[in-house]
């Protein structure tokens, strides 16, 4: 054929030279070695001819690949001439809408590449293969079973040799797998962008890479600058193993120490190592070392120093068990110690003894000691484990508010007579109250032996007793309370007195 001479190209397959259109790539300022397609033209009608005459054979490989007609050259049309024709243009668009590969002018019926059944033809975009939507879905329950046990992020592609994903097609389709097929990906992907800053994963279809630490396919394996390497499940297993040893500064460091590499002295701090993204996968574990920090601090005052650095946690010497901190009283002169859980049962063992003497607990529980701990309130107070205990403990402190209560000083204050009650009331009324469990008795009825009066001449400002806002009568010394109305008090005995001044009531003010 005649491609051109001294006047210019001619159609390779008309030898005309009306609206000729050359096989040439843009990039024409390049070598000719570096051309993708070759300089030959063709018309228009031409072109339209051959594209469309050539569409059907594409579906061989699944790539809309247009040849060139001339005997010999078999180099591949440009794009865009092959995308003018609007046969080839429909095609592309269809496969790129819904990736599905349409009949072709009068062909009614398509094969499928996998099954040769006539069916419509479906294009996976991550691969370019196509099948029918049959072989698409044959399996699917067995592969995503298979996926979750190789760790594999999709489904992979049903071509031999394949290992692209296939969900984007498989999302075209009807199964009631694709919902649970949806999720699992989707997770994947959402794994796999929290990893992809320092991991190795392999394509979407193919399974995870092996942990050499479990030997299990995983998602993705994680690397440390140190070059270790492990799957997620390990790194948290680790993390959950440091945390006794990470105490000191409250973050996740391994502190050179690896329990599946002995002898590591890697130093490198896991929250370097790992991505923050990552690291906010450790929520437990870095909820507990916050907790940690919060219990050392308010348990301070009392631990036992120690190097948190020089080994293990201590084991407490009463119940033999490790310990976050040991709890030593300052009044010990013998230096004893124990955990908060043995503190705790020890103070409950004393309980009975404590109501009966309305006092906290005061002995050592180390046997034998002597050491005298009523003054050593607060350990009481920061003990947990107990509710006994704690119950107690809040009785006592307000007992000790009651008694400092300047409205009523200590003449005037009665223990409670029910067994087993901390608390106390204020004689000046015909019937006493305890202010912690309540019970109300009779004045008169002598809890001190003898009936008790009230201090006489003794002048007390406003004051509140248990919420409540009293002023003592001038007369009298009873207490009064006020709950509203005017400033015009009128007392039991008769005296009546103006409630701000306390001085005796004289009409119209």
């Amino acid at each position: 054929m005649k491609t051109g001479g001294i006047d210019g190209p001619f159609c390779v397959t008309c030898n005309g030279t009306d609206d000729l259109q050359v096989f040439e790539t843009h990039a024409g300022v390049f070598p000719r070695a570096f051309h993708s397609a070759c300089s030959h033209a063709t018309c228009g009608p031409c072109l339209r001819q051959l594209v469309v005459s050539q569409l059907p054979k594409t579906r061989e490989h699944w790539q809309l690949d247009i040849l060139c007609p001339e005997p010999g050259c078999q180099k591949r049309l440009p794009q865009r001439l092959v995308l003018r024709v609007k046969e080839a243009d429909d095609l592309a668009k269809s496969i790129d809408s819904d990736g599905l590969w349409p009949s072709l002018g009068d062909e009614v019926s398509q094969l499928c590449p996998l099954c040769r059944k006539v069916a419509a033809v479906h294009v996976n975009p991550a691969c370019g293969h196509a099948a029918c939507e049959s072989c698409w879905l044959d399996g699917l329950e067995e592969k995503l079973r298979w996926c979750r046990e190789k760790a594999a992020m999709d489904i992979p592609c049903p071509h031999p040799g394949c290992d692209e994903g296939c969900y984007d097609v498989l999302r075209h389709f009807e199964s009631p797998l694709l919902e649970e097929l949806e999720l699992y990906v989707r997770e994947a992907k959402v794994q796999l962008v929290e990893f992809s800053p320092w991991c190795v994963h392999g394509p979407p279809g193919a399974p995870g890479p092996l942990c050499p630490v479990c030997e299990c396919h995983s998602m993705a394996v994680l690397h440390c600058p140190c070059g270790l390497a492990a799957c997620s499940s390990c790194w948290r297993g680790f993390v959950q193993q440091q945390l006794a040893r990470c105490k000191e500064d409250f973050k996740l460091s391994p502190l050179g120490w690896y329990p599946w590499r002995p002898g590591c002295s890697c130093q490198e701090s896991l929250l370097t190592v790992l991505t923050p993204s990552l690291t906010e996968g450790f929520q437990e574990q870095r909820a507990l070392l916050k907790t940690q920090k919060h219990e050392l601090k308010r348990l301070f005052p009392y631990a036992v120093p120690r190097d948190l650095r020089a080994g293990p946690p201590p084991a407490c010497v009463v119940c033999g068990e490790d310990a976050m901190v040991l709890l030593r009283p300052p009044c010990c002169p013998n230096d004893h110690a124990a955990c908060q859980t043995c503190w705790a049962r020890w103070g409950e063992e004393q309980i009975e003894a404590c109501r009966h003497g309305r006092h906290y607990p005061a002995r050592c529980l180390w046997p034998g000691c002597e050491s005298n701990l009523h003054v050593e309130d607060w350990l009481w107070r920061l003990l947990k484990f107990s509710p006994r205990l704690s119950q107690l403990v809040a009785e006592l402190d307000r007992r000790g508010r009651l008694q400092q209560n300047r409205l009523y000083p200590p003449a005037v204050q009665v223990d409670c007579p029910q067994p087993g009650c901390v608390g106390l009331g204020y004689l000046g009324f015909d019937t006493v109250m305890c202010f912690i469990c309540e019970h109300q008795w009779d004045a008169t009825e002598g809890i001190l032996g003898e009936e008790t009066e009230l201090p006489e001449g003794e002048e007390v400002a406003e004051a509140s007793v248990a919420g409540v806002k009293v002023k003592r009568c001038p007369k009298c010394n009873e207490y009064i309370e006020k709950n509203g109305g005017c400033d015009h008090m009128t007392c039991r005995c008769g005296h009546q007195f103006s409630w701000q001044t306390r001085k005796p009531w004289r009409p119209g003010g």
